[in-house]
């Protein structure tokens, strides 16, 4: 057993008690009622494989509420899961830079620690991971936009680590959506929700359900849309270089910088001569020719997404019951809005990307421009330039993304004649992705061209460049009419020597892959009394077994496909760097991969006295091969001090698994290196050899309860030792020891010039098990019943730390409070809160939501030498106000949110939309109307 965890000794008991209520989930005696005479439902709640009520729970289970966000508008998942104070770093912004490839999805990212550490369930079961992983992270993890939100009934969130109740991935905690299995009747639901520069976003959705006593089918139907927000008609998502040199500006543009060859022999003479159409047309000098090629994307480039879910609940005479799910989900983006075209990797290159002088357009610019007759090689009679194949006459480059997913899932469950409980049911989900990723330029296709050999019509064997159907390609100014990053028109214009759409076809291609992954999950259950009484009651056990199986497929059309084209000539297999035909992706390798996990668990619930109450589980996973497995104990208690204080805490050794796409494949990230000033491709390779990652988590809360109930709180401290975290090297750590000399670093390094960090034309990554990671802080929790109409919820989480121990690429720093660009982190604030007012007045309901992020600081002080703006995010607080109006005997509701009361801008970032896309929202101050209808009771 390679990697097995018999973990720390370090477990130590934490005791904690719940009086009423914990969080939200509280059970309350009717008015008169007498104590002693409450009637207490035996649920199954979030952290335990056992049947108890919700106060019985020494968990730290936060629980949303359907109601509780109608009040608040609805927000969709996206929102919702960005504005939890208990999650950082939320991929879910449908752009290429908060997104990376992920677009038209989402999930949750609890306590910072990665959305592959944060296991999501749907109705206490499993869900297939999203086929794109967060590529520089190379993490999977479950899209929550899979879930259709006519069907969610609460949602709950358990802020500890459980992997000894639910196996991998539950190291930062777990996330539930429970579904409205009970609905009956038939309710419609449309909504309108109006954004500055935007056409807006619609939603329509029903969800019907009939039964009786012993049947409940419900089904619902969604269909979401959102528009495209285009980065240019933000004032704030554009700013100038001198604003902010990151902000979009790459220094390979087009118009280009024309390479000087008499600076190979005399270093005193201009290393680059300026496009004449450079500032004219929108680029900006500083030291190339640069341009922005942000105002082509899109803060938002749209997408739909159409849900269908439908679930069978049956009580046979037998007291035997049978839950049948089923779900369909399908996401599409129709386009990905991107750079006009991707620069090469190599910046100067006399072999595959350069001008013959007797190109016409070289020609004409040597009219006007006599110094540039220095500019070919001496020897070789030919011109280079660092450009990009389209830059400012645009357009933007486009690429699109459909998922489709389905799921089915059933259990069934009932008792022996022993009064022991069972329980078995199993799940099966897969998800499809057909991504074409933005064109990219092909390296040979694109020398034919320069070289007056391009289009597909082209009769090379004549030997005349421009003619017998052959094309020129032009990467200067001349061939440019009008730009669209200013408007203006070009007065060097020749109609000429402009590209036609037939020639840049022919130098560009697209990569199109399909990707899939498929989980099956197989499990059964014993549960009920030990067979011996404590003081505070009856002992109970559980005691069950796992199988899950996982696929992952990935399936790359043959111009970019590595088996087949590894090399720039298409069906050449002998090249020094075998990375495809594009000069800036790399091509991909097909892969078709699957593991099979086994586990058994046991808990144990031992109520030693009314007062204190413990639970002990452990669970033992195996992912046989080279990975190995794992044993993990948890231990938890809650105890009461007096009827206004109790506490609760928990230990427990948590864990995560490599995933297939990283225990083999390669990737490859589009990633901005700051020595060349632009994007470069980063080429990640799967390890086989990767261990499971582990941590020890523990919890420690203080729960309070006063003024008849009225007032309810909960501090909760919290931490959480992460070893061996499965990460991807960071790729400026690399360069940089690459850089000094360090020969366990310079093999994964491609140069023009070894040793200057200027001249990098790809960086590889590994995947590996990297360095140890320590995070704590303190949740707090606050409900308060000001009035009969007036109720307080409060809400916070402060990260204290973030401490992530140096190793062999980097010294130890500490990530809470740092936007984190450097690392593998995301973005992680100190403090996150949440403030909701909500005022009920008969039919009338008034909410006023208050969001606020604390301010964090850019960790990249090398920025900050002549500029300090962006050193400091600012701290953000956001206003959302709702009215919510019942009427038509309560079947009809009316719902009005204004979102971003204030219209409050993100905060400045030095990121390429010149905001944190991570943690902010773009979209200003927005409008949204909402009606639902319940037909009859």
């Amino acid at each position: 057993m390679r990697h097995t965890n018999l973990k720390r000794n370090s477990i130590t008991i934490a005791i904690s008690a719940v009086l009423g209520l914990m969080g939200n989930t509280a059970v309350f005696a009717q008015d008169g009622q007498d104590a002693a005479e409450k009637q207490i439902e035996k649920i199954r709640v979030i952290g335990s494989h056992l049947k108890g009520t919700a106060m019985e729970t020494s968990a730290p289970v936060q629980t949303i509420d359907r109601a509780d966000l109608e009040k608040v508008g609805s927000p969709n998942i996206v929102e919702m899961t960005q504005k939890l104070s208990i999650s950082s770093g939320i991929q879910g912004n449908s752009n290429q830079y908060g997104s990376n490839g992920t677009e038209g999805t989402s999930n949750i990212n609890l306590r910072g620690l990665g959305a592959g550490r944060t296991l999501v369930l749907i109705n206490g079961k499993r869900h297939t991971f999203n086929p794109y992983s967060i590529v520089d992270q190379q993490m999977l993890y479950v899209n929550t936009q899979d879930i259709p939100s006519m069907a969610v009934k609460r949602i709950d969130v358990l802020k500890e680590g459980a992997a000894a109740i639910y196996g991998s991935d539950a190291v930062a905690g777990v996330v539930n959506f429970a579904t409205r299995g009970d609905f009956e009747g038939l309710e419609v639901k449309a909504d309108y929700k109006s954004l500055q520069d935007s056409d807006g976003d619609y939603g329509l959705g029903l969800i019907w359900g009939l039964g009786n006593d012993n049947t409940h089918w419900v089904t619902s139907v969604s269909y979401d849309k959102t528009s495209t927000i285009l980065t240019r008609d933000k004032d704030w998502a554009v700013q100038d270089y001198a604003s902010n040199p990151q902000g979009g500006w790459s220094s390979i543009g087009n118009p280009p910088s024309i390479f000087n060859a008499a600076w190979l022999s005399d270093k005193s003479a201009p290393k680059y001569f300026m496009d004449p159409g450079c500032e004219l047309l929108g680029g900006t000098i500083a030291g190339l020719c640069r341009l922005q090629y942000t105002p082509f994307s899109a803060l938002n480039d749209g997408d739909t997404h159409l849900k269908v879910f439908s679930e069978l609940n049956h009580e046979f005479e037998s007291d035997t019951y049978l839950h049948v799910e089923v779900l369909y989900s399908e996401t599409e983006v129709p386009t990905t809005y991107g750079s006009p075209s991707y620069p090469p990797q190599k910046l100067v290159d006399f072999a595959d990307r350069y001008v013959p002088t007797y190109h016409p357009a070289w020609q004409d610019l040597l009219v006007n421009n006599p110094e540039f007759s220095s500019a070919p090689h001496p020897s070789l009679d030919r011109v280079a330039y660092v450009g990009r194949t389209v830059g400012v006459e645009g357009p933007s480059s486009e690429g699109g993304l459909k998922y489709k997913t389905y799921r089915i899932a059933a259990d069934l469950e009932g008792s022996f004649e022993n009064g022991y409980n069972w329980e078995t049911g199993f799940a099966y989900s897969n998800s499809k992705l057909d991504y074409a990723s933005n064109p990219d330029t092909q390296i040979v296709t694109l020398k034919n061209a320069l070289l007056g050999y391009g289009g597909d019509n082209c009769d090379r064997d004549a030997g005349v460049p421009g003619a017998n159907g052959c094309l020129f390609f032009n990467p200067f100014s001349n061939g440019i009419e009008t730009s669209a990053s200013n408007g203006v028109t070009n007065p060097n214009f020749k109609p000429e020597l402009a590209n036609s759409q037939e020639v840049l076809d022919y130098v560009s291609g697209v990569r199109t892959s399909q990707k899939a992954t498929e989980l099956f999950v197989l499990d059964g259950l014993v549960s009920g009394d030990l067979g011996f009484e404590l003081d505070g009651g009856i002992a109970e056990f559980a005691v069950g077994a796992q199988y899950r199986r996982e696929v992952f497929s990935n399936e790359v059309n043959d111009l970019g496909n590595l088996a087949i084209n590894p090399c720039p000539v298409l069906g050449e297999t002998d090249c020094a760097n075998p990375t495809g035909v594009f000069h800036f992706r790399s091509g991909e390798l097909n892969q078709d991969s699957s593991q099979g996990i086994s586990a058994v668990f046991a808990e144990v619930a031992l109520p030693v006295s009314e007062d204190l109450h413990m639970q002990i589980a452990l669970r033992y996973e195996n992912y046989g091969g080279e990975v190995g497995d794992t044993i993990d104990p948890k231990i938890s208690a809650q105890y009461t001090i007096n009827d206004n204080f109790s506490l609760r805490g928990s230990a427990s050794t948590t864990f995560r698994g490599p995933t297939l796409n990283q225990l083999e494949g390669s990737n490859t990230t589009l990633s901005y290196v700051g020595a060349p000033a632009a994007f470069k491709a980063v080429d990640t390779q799967g390890n086989g050899a990767l261990a499971p990652e582990s941590a020890v988590a523990l919890n420690f809360g203080v729960i309070g309860e006063f003024f008849d109930d009225r007032l309810f709180t909960t501090i909760d401290f919290w931490s959480f030792d992460l070893s061996d975290p499965i990460i991807v090297e960071n790729y400026n750590a690399v360069l940089s020891a690459a850089v000094a000399g360090n020969a366990d670093y310079i093999s994964q390094v491609q140069w023009t010039t070894p040793g200057d960090a200027s001249t990098v034309e790809r960086i590889q990554t590994n995947i590996i098990n990297g360095a140890d990671v320590r995070t704590s802080g303190v949740d707090m929790q606050l409900r308060l019943n000001v009035t009969d109409y007036w109720t307080l919820n409060v809400n916070g989480t402060y990260t204290s730390e973030y401490e992530v121990t140096g190793d062999a690429l980097s010294d130890t720093f500490d990530a809470a409070g740092y936007l984190n660009t450097t690392n593998s982190n995301r973005p992680i604030p100190k403090f996150k809160a949440t403030m909701v007012n909500s005022f009920d007045f008969d039919n009338h309901n008034v909410s006023l939501a208050t969001y606020y992020v604390s301010d964090y600081k850019d960790e990249r002080d090398s920025l900050f030498t002549t500029n300090s703006k962006g050193k400091v995010i600012d701290s953000q607080i956001q206003l959302d106000l709702s009215y919510n109006y019942r009427f038509n005997e309560a079947l009809t509701n009316v719902n009005f949110t204004i979102s971003n009361l204030t219209d409050e801008e993100p905060p400045f970032a030095r990121l390429d939309l010149n905001y944190d896309p991570f943690t902010h929202n773009p979209l200003g101050r927005t409008f949204k109307v909402s009606v639902v209808h319940k037909f009859g009771e």
